[in-house]
């Protein structure tokens, strides 16, 4: 598994910020995209301050779905790079 370093250089490389504030714009860019109705309803807890992200989900069928979605994005650096090459 990559560092979290590595994601952080991803992010400055193609201008974004790489802290929690970041990281939680792009994961609910890819929930509203693919699950909305992880976003509409009480599913997903996030708290995103400053340097951190955590996100925290109301059942293991929610988690799932929540994985299903981000981990092809953010599972390696190879993908994030992918995504940010065609994020706005």
């Amino acid at each position: 598994m990559a560092q979290l370093p590595a994601y952080y250089e991803l992010f400055e490389r193609y201008g974004y910020g790489g802290n929690g504030p970041c990281w939680a714009e792009h994961i609910r860019y890819l929930l509203a995209q693919q699950a909305p109705e992880l976003l509409t309803s009480q599913h997903l807890f996030f708290n995103e301050e400053g340097d951190t992200f955590y996100v925290h989900a109301d059942t293991q069928a929610t988690v799932a779905r929540f994985m299903q979605v981000v981990r092809p994005v953010f599972g390696s650096p190879a993908a994030l790079e992918r995504y940010l090459k065609q994020a706005d």
